[in-house]
């Protein structure tokens, strides 16, 4: 009977974001993956391997990489989780490839750009550390933004800063 195979996933995404959130998932990142989670049991409630190939086949034509792959990544989390919970297996998502992203190198600026800036008169000292930072490191913003005092340890010329998803 098609009628009692017919599984609520909806009951997996509490437990399956406490798990992203237990795994050092950032709050960011965990609301996305509910977000496109959410999204795609709003198209299809009842998901089968067919559904997710269609969503896929639905996504591509508007989507940027960097969208496929939070979708990929997101839905191969979800169902594996509900896997490991009893769900019956969705063959097409173990298999599928969480979509990657090309990395893209930033152009550092031109030397004498980074020369007029650290050179401006009314630059503060944390300023011009954060400036530095960025500059001999190449960190995120946010993660030099982040940084706290007892992320530097002078006597071993080291600072530690926390990279994405708490990397």
């Amino acid at each position: 009977d098609q009628q009692s195979q017919i599984l609520d996933y909806s009951v997996f995404i509490q437990p399956w974001l406490d798990s992203l959130a237990n795994s050092g998932k950032t709050s960011s990142s965990i609301a996305s993956y509910s977000c496109l989670l959410r999204k795609f049991l709003r198209q299809f409630p009842n998901p089968t391997p067919i559904s997710i190939d269609m969503f896929f086949t639905l996504l591509r034509p508007t989507s940027s990489l960097s969208s496929l792959h939070m979708y990929s990544a997101s839905l191969k989390s979800f169902f594996v989780f509900c896997k490991g919970k009893g769900a019956p297996a969705m063959p097409l998502i173990e298999s599928l490839p969480v979509v990657k992203v090309p990395f893209k190198r930033r152009n550092a600026p031109p030397p004498e750009d980074v020369a007029a800036l650290l050179a401006y008169p009314k630059l503060k000292l944390r300023s011009r550390v954060l400036l530095y930072i960025l500059i001999d490191a190449g960190p995120r913003l946010s993660e030099v933004l982040s940084l706290r005092r007892s992320d530097i340890d002078l006597a071993h010329n080291r600072i530690t800063v926390m990279g994405k998803g708490r990397k």
